[in-house]
């Protein structure tokens, strides 16, 4: 089937059929029964673009006046690749426990324990710090994990199952996997790493997850490694008593644990309704990954500045991380720098280069494109160098001497003279030591020439 479904009432699709489209049975009588797979349609693409111009006044917003672009310049359009990578957790790498609401129970944790509402039974254990209820530490490491969460949660996957499915007698390889409906784990099931240690593994869940007592257990296998280990968890999480789990659970609801469940990894519940409930557990934080400075990226697209320095990529494809690029090897820095990013808090006027130079290439900060994003604008401000202006003014004063010479006659006397003030311009104009000094001395130079009596006001 292809295409949207809106149903007036009950929307049944049979065993092993498959819909390209949207299921929607929106009125009070409207039921949906699968026993098939579902693929959405991409969210349309997203025209991203913007300029790249003289920022006169060197604020790093674009404003009305300055209308001088650069032209010709390469920009290119990166995609951050994620896959393969750990999921970067920042400040909430270092808690073993951490929920946006309350953490109860008894039980030892190797790492920092924190909540942002909640209160922590003080039964809890750690070998880290326990922060009081919404600490700055704990509210920086919730706003993490929800970065984290988005992250992990769209990563490209493989479907196991569009409904519920039993993980239990398994083995998986490295990669990101969904299960559209609940997860559970009645028997051992086994992450394989094939031999490489940096393999990684992000179990994508949309219903809850439990594991069995005693026996829903998860393995590690050929060097796998539970920093590396992932649960991204759309519902309630319940851990068997007894049970053994590894990796990191992300989850959006209530994380429980039976008695005498051990982890090694994390228990993190960063949702406003997420909590911690432990019972004589043991969670082992395992050491992180260190964060990602310049992850890899691919080059999706490239075009040139227009003759007034604007570019677009009409057709960027959400979701993803992405970068843009500027070439600016043309440029040479005696001429030109590059104005401060985020000064106006305007992200259609300001200047958006965080790192590089003129001279080189200049890149944006990593940009998250959603599907509900309509049009992203990014600009680069350019700022004239001192050496650069005082060049330009003291070409000023040259064709004003010319045209000077040009229309007018003078005596030999004031003749010198213009020229002495052209000098004595060009001098203060080499001394100024910012552009307004710059400014200035060439006003006051020009108003000097002007004065020069002629030959007919002799």
């Amino acid at each position: 089937m292809e295409g949207t479904i809106l149903g007036g009432a009950a929307v049944a699709l049979g065993a092993g059929t498959t819909l390209s489209g949207r299921v929607m049975a929106g009125s009070a009588a409207g039921t949906i029964a699968l026993a098939t797979i579902i693929s959405a349609p991409p969210p349309p693409p997203v025209p991203v673009g913007g300029r790249v111009w003289l920022d006169a006044s060197d604020d790093g917003i674009q404003d009305p006046m300055e209308t001088t672009g650069f032209a010709n310049l390469p920009v290119a359009l990166l995609q951050i690749v994620a896959d393969g990578l750990p999921v970067e957790l920042g400040a909430a790498a270092d808690f073993g426990a951490l929920a946006g609401g309350a953490i109860s129970g008894t039980g030892s944790v190797d790492g920092d324990v924190g909540s942002g509402t909640g209160a922590i039974a003080p039964a809890i254990t750690s070998t880290g710090t326990i922060y009081p209820t919404g600490a700055a530490v704990v509210m920086t490491a919730l706003g993490d994990f929800a970065t984290a969460y988005d992250e992990a949660k769209y990563r490209p996957s493989v479907l196991l199952s569009a409904a519920a499915y039993e993980l239990g007698g398994s083995t998986l390889t490295p990669g990101a996997y969904k299960i559209g409906g609940a997860a559970t784990v009645a028997t051992p099931v086994t992450l394989d790493a094939e031999g490489d240690p940096d393999a990684v593994f992000v179990m994508q869940i949309v219903g809850a997850l439990g594991t069995t007592a005693g026996v829903g257990n998860v393995l590690l296998a050929n060097a796998a490694q539970s920093r590396n280990v992932f649960w991204v968890v759309e519902g309630a999480v319940s851990i068997g008593a007894g049970a053994h789990m590894e990796g990191t659970i992300l989850g959006e609801a209530a994380i429980t644990f039976g008695a005498g469940a051990t982890m090694n990894g994390r228990a993190l519940a960063g949702t406003a309704a997420g909590t911690v409930a432990l019972a004589t557990t043991a969670i082992s934080v395992i050491p992180g990954t260190p964060p990602i400075d310049e992850p890899p990226s691919n080059v999706v697209a490239s075009t040139v500045t227009d003759a007034n320095g604007n570019y677009v990529f009409n057709e960027v494809q959400p979701p993803g991380t992405f970068v843009i690029r500027w070439d600016l090897s043309s440029i040479t820095t005696t001429d030109f720098g590059v104005t401060a990013a985020n000064q106006g808090g305007d992200d259609a006027l300001d200047s958006d280069g965080v790192s590089g130079d003129v001279g080189e290439f200049v890149y944006t900060a990593q940009m998250e494109i959603m599907g509900e994003t309509t049009y992203l604008d990014v600009d680069l401000g350019l700022v004239a160098t001192l050496p650069s202006i005082q060049a330009a003014a003291l070409a000023d004063l040259t064709a004003a001497l010319l045209t000077h010479q040009m229309v007018s006659d003078y005596t030999a006397e004031y003749w010198t003279a213009l020229n002495t003030a052209k000098t004595n311009g060009a001098l203060a104009i080499n001394a100024a030591t910012d552009p307004a000094g710059v400014a200035a001395a060439k006003a006051a130079a020009l108003a000097a020439m002007d004065a020069v009596p002629t030959f007919a006001q002799s």
